[in-house]
């Protein structure tokens, strides 16, 4: 296996060498492993997605910044990862002076003013990446998150050009020292005619907070660690210089696919947000062709056990219409309990297994607010049901989740989907349509025809 995109180009010659020296050499060791991992596992992610993204934005007039924090509780690593991130995110775009323009800060205690440039200093993306990659880690005792968005509002904003996009993205781990600061600075910001977006990394940050930065749902990513930055990059892209995202092939539509939600019920979630969790699935539902000869669906939800009475099989509705009231007809029961395990197990051995057909594809997407209490059994049934030849997808809701056990359910980081609230699910409806098409493509049309 050949990794030619290890790092954004230029990266590893130049932006290594320099932290070898910073480092010594056994933690650049383990950088360059980090490297490999995360990169591929972004390259993989993201390779289709990139192109379609590539050519609707690279040519787009736009001014973009980047406020980065550099605080304390991110940790070196981390930080080289969030650096990788921006590389790769800027590479999208074609930066020269006419087109797609870059400038960053970092903060943490304060704003490293020494460390930042502006829209005109770096004319073309290696360049660019380069001065990227030289961004020190600073290690902040505090996280003033505020004040880096009102320096890039009085330093870099006057330098923008008229008429154009004008675009922040703000990548932090926690939340600011003084949050009613944060939220002026951004409010300001946003009023000041920039498009404010925020990137949430693991479960410090609340989901007030960055909703707070972003103003609007739909431009609040969040990740639950470092490394799976890149699975958000194209959507991000995209929302950034505002195209939408590319159709799925058409070819999966007349494909026999069977696919089961797993859908959590537990008390954390609350009756608003189930609604729109069952709302998402109807909307993700209408884009197939239903029917007994392409695709088909089953639901279970769980809680404390499954509500069976509640559930339906894959046989038991023929069109569109009758899957989407029956969703529509399962009730929030609020268990105090989050056996996803057992759902799991229930999708897998009363749905899936005696109901699927031998020619189609299978697939399983099981959606939930936060942890099992018995993750090891969570494990083993998706475990089991992987290897029954169902392709398990994961999609994590809100800051209290455990990436383990997503990884442990879908088996692939590729099929793992987070989101900051149910309210961002459609964030995320796309990108999964794309890939369940993906697998029906690979299984039916393997050469790509």
């Amino acid at each position: 296996m050949t990794y030619k995109y290890l790092a954004p180009s230029g990266y590893l010659s130049f932006g290594h060498r320099h932290r070898a020296a910073a480092m010594g050499l056994s933690v650049f060791r383990k950088v360059i492993i980090l490297a490999i991992c995360v990169v591929a596992s972004w390259q993989e992610e993201t390779a289709v997605e990139f192109k379609s993204c590539e050519s609707a934005c690279r040519q787009k007039p736009m001014d973009v910044t980047f406020v980065i924090d550099a605080s304390s509780s991110i940790w070196p690593d981390n930080f080289t990862m969030g650096l990788w991130f921006v590389e790769d995110f800027v590479d999208i775009f074609q930066v020269q002076p006419d087109m797609v323009r870059v400038a960053v800060v970092s903060y943490g205690d304060r704003v490293y003013t020494e460390d930042a440039f502006s829209f005109d200093k770096y004319a073309n993306n290696v360049d660019l990446k380069k001065a990227i990659t030289n961004i020190p880690y600073r290690a902040g005792l505090a996280t003033e998150t505020g004040a880096g968005i009102k320096y890039m509002r009085e330093t870099f904003l006057p330098q923008a050009r008229q008429g154009l996009r004008k675009v922040c993205i703000v990548l932090t781990d926690g939340n600011s020292q003084k949050p009613l600061v944060t939220e002026t600075e951004a409010r300001i910001t946003r009023e000041a005619g920039v498009e404010m977006f925020v990137v949430g990394v693991g479960h410090s940050v609340t989901e007030e907070e960055l909703r707070n930065i972003a103003g609007v749902d739909e431009h609040v990513f969040v990740v639950t660690s470092y490394n799976l930055l890149g699975t958000i990059r194209s959507r991000l892209a995209f929302e950034t210089c505002d195209e939408n995202p590319p159709e799925p092939p058409v070819v999966c539509r007349d494909n026999p696919i069977d696919i089961s939600f797993v859908i959590d019920a537990s008390s954390s979630i609350g009756d608003k947000n189930f609604t729109l969790g069952m709302d998402f699935i109807k909307n993700f539902v209408t884009t197939f062709e239903v029917s007994p000869q392409r695709a088909r669906f089953s639901v279970i939800t769980y809680g404390r056990g499954t509500y069976d009475n509640t559930a339906f099989d894959l046989d038991a509705y023929n069109d569109e219409v009758g899957v989407v009231d029956a969703i529509t007809s399962i009730p929030y029961t609020a268990g105090d309990y989050t056996d996803t395990g057992l759902g799991i197990e229930f999708m897998r051995d009363k749905q899936m297994l005696p109901k699927q057909r031998a020619h189609a594809v299978h697939i399983a997407i099981v959606m939930t607010d936060g942890q099992s209490q018995d993750w090891e059994k969570t494990q083993k049934e998706a475990a089991k049901a992987r290897d029954a030849g169902i392709s398990m997808f994961a999609i994590g809701v809100g800051l209290n989740l455990s990436q383990k056990e997503l990884l442990g359910i879908a088996g692939d980081q590729d099929r793992v989907f987070t989101v900051a609230d149910y309210k961002a699910l459609e964030t995320i409806r796309q990108e999964l349509d794309d890939k369940t098409c993906t697998i029906a493509s690979v299984k039916f049309h393997p050469s790509g025809v």
